[in-house]
């Protein structure tokens, strides 16, 4: 009779199930794998629906009020240089970042955005 043993793998680290309930510390791969730079990872598929939901529930609670193209362009030039940038999301949300920056609503989840305030 054998005993499996639950083996998942998280990025270069493996942990295993043996059925003490401990686990390692799971951790992503070493910055010298990304050749210097910290890789950004993005937050669960999960996580980042119930953000986009949250905000999405916002926006139409206001009326989808958009924020306007001054306060879009401005937002997006905060956004062009956030290190929480990966390609068109917000890796600290998981959000498309031309969407965010359109509704009114949005806020950065880094607080970079100046205050907006609807009319």
């Amino acid at each position: 009779m054998s005993v499996g043993v639950e083996t998942s793998v998280y990025m270069n680290v493996s942990i295993m199930g043996c059925g003490c309930n401990k686990k390692e510390k799971k951790t992503g791969p070493s910055v010298q794998e990304y050749g210097g730079k910290k890789p950004l990872v993005m937050p669960s598929i999960t996580k980042q629906a119930w953000n986009f939901t949250k905000s999405l529930t916002k926006y139409v609670k206001s009326g989808m009020h958009d924020a306007g193209k001054e306060v879009f362009e401005q937002r997006i030039a905060v956004c062009n240089t956030c290190p929480w940038r990966k390609d068109e999301k917000c890796s600290k949300c998981g959000c498309f970042i031309d969407v965010k920056a359109k509704w009114g609503t949005s806020t950065c989840p880094d607080d970079r955005w100046p205050e907006y305030k609807i009319k």
